[in-house]
């Protein structure tokens, strides 16, 4: 049978006082601090089973057209619209529900594992929405609606743009959770059914496949992914919906296609993710990403989200940087590296790298405690690879320190950068 796994998540996540008045009249009063913040707590309810046998459903011993209808409760459309009122249609999946208590301590939002009892009034949950992190990844507003018709605003709790994962908040939404695998037992050959809004103007709709196969390396908005690929079809409205085994288990999200398009001039062939524009669709190769790396993905956003900042991956960094060679002959000889990009949301921008910067040595600090054999030895730079390599041998670590020495026009210098957290989606 199947066994539900209880653990704990624990997230403060405050809600806007003018948000919640919006949404719910009742609010009270004395829920509020001094700066105006309503602060209250839940206990949210989250499926997971541990493996898939052949007898095992959380819906019992239902006809897959009985099935279909309830974990179609648990797939959402989700509405982003970015800065330039351009709006991106998709899907997402419930992934955890609560009540709302305004009891005890009102430090703030405690997410926990566990059933909620109560009201059954939606004023009085909370519900968390799983969804595709390149659908939300420039949107300025979010909005879910459910099967029935509702519409809910939407508010990120934290996204890892590694996995291709966001985790949205909704209030005084009481939505069905879906129950979701765990480990990694999928095998190919199983039979699913993808869940999700089709060219965004299709909700709810149901496709039948397999899986095609797990573990499959793939390549997607410069990420290299581990997902799992299925013949159900999919199409661009699909990003951020459910694939399920045909017994109501949530196995994937789905995330990504292959396509033939033009790039650079050429046209290639290649894994994109459904959010993009393309010439051509390969049917029947599609992609999700497992249940088992995204509640545990999803288990840490919640974890980490303050109200004041984002949720995070704990130990995950960025240090936002591309380099190449250049020479100071035509002959090709004598190179040296050069900085050709560095993002703003990385440590290297923030300690202080630049475009067209040269580096000529690197050295490896570390942080107190450190033990290694590069610690305080540096290292010259001399091609853009040996640089990628020598970072990557330091087995760097979130508060960690290197220093740069580096050329600007005339003038050389040394810069120290501190290896920081990364929030993605922060500004």
């Amino acid at each position: 049978m199947i066994k539900k796994l209880l653990a704990t998540l624990i997230a403060v996540i405050f809600v806007c006082s003018a948000l919640v008045a919006c949404n719910n009249d009742q609010s009270k009063t004395n829920d509020r601090n001094d700066s105006g913040t309503i602060k209250r707590k839940a206990d949210v309810t989250l499926n997971l089973v541990e493996d898939i046998a052949e007898d095992d459903s959380p819906y019992g011993e239902k006809p897959l057209k009985e099935i279909v209808k309830e974990i179609n409760k648990c797939v959402v459309e989700v509405y982003a619209v970015d800065s330039d009122e351009k709006e991106t249609l998709a899907s997402g999946i419930v992934y955890a529900c609560g009540k709302i208590s305004d009891e005890g301590d009102l430090s703030g939002y405690s997410v926990s594992i566990g059933e909620a009892e109560g009201s059954d009034e939606a004023k009085d949950y909370v519900s968390l929405i799983l969804t595709c992190y390149h659908v939300v990844a420039d949107a300025r507003r979010i909005s879910v609606g459910d099967i029935d018709g509702n519409v809910y605003t939407a508010t990120p709790v934290g996204a890892d743009d590694q996995t291709d994962v966001c985790v949205l908040r909704v209030e005084n939404a009481k939505l069905t959770p879906a129950t979701f695998l765990k480990s990694d037992s999928i095998e190919a050959g199983e039979e699913v059914v993808a869940i999700g809004n089709p060219l965004g103007a299709l909700g709810g709709t149901v496709t039948k496949g397999i899986i095609s196969a797990t573990n499959r390396e793939v390549v997607v908005n410069n990420f290299k992914m581990n997902l799992l690929q299925t013949d159900a079809a999919v199409s661009s409205g699909n990003a951020g919906g459910g694939l399920f085994t045909v017994k109501g288990v949530c196995i994937g999200m789905v995330n990504a296609k292959y396509v033939r398009h033009e790039k650079d001039g050429a046209l290639i062939s290649e894994v994109v993710d459904l959010g993009g524009e393309y010439d051509y669709a390969y049917e029947g190769i599609s992609f999700a990403v497992p249940s088992a790396a995204f509640v545990d993905v999803s288990e840490k956003l919640v974890e980490t989200y303050t109200g004041d900042s984002l949720g995070y991956i704990p130990g995950r960094y960025y240090l936002g940087c591309i380099v190449k060679n250049r020479y100071t002959s035509s002959w090709g000889t004598n190179s040296y590296v050069s900085v050709s990009a560095v993002d703003e949301k990385g440590s290297f921008y923030k300690g202080g790298l630049r475009v067209d910067d040269r580096i000529d040595s690197v050295e490896y600090r570390g942080q107190e405690g450190t033990q290694s054999e590069y610690l305080g030895v540096p290292i010259t730079i001399t091609t853009a690879t040996q640089f990628s390599e020598t970072l990557e041998s330091f087995d760097l670590k979130v508060g960690d320190k290197i220093v740069l020495n580096i050329g600007r026009g005339q003038a050389s210098g040394t810069l120290e950068i501190e290896i920081l957290q990364y929030v993605c989606g922060a500004e």
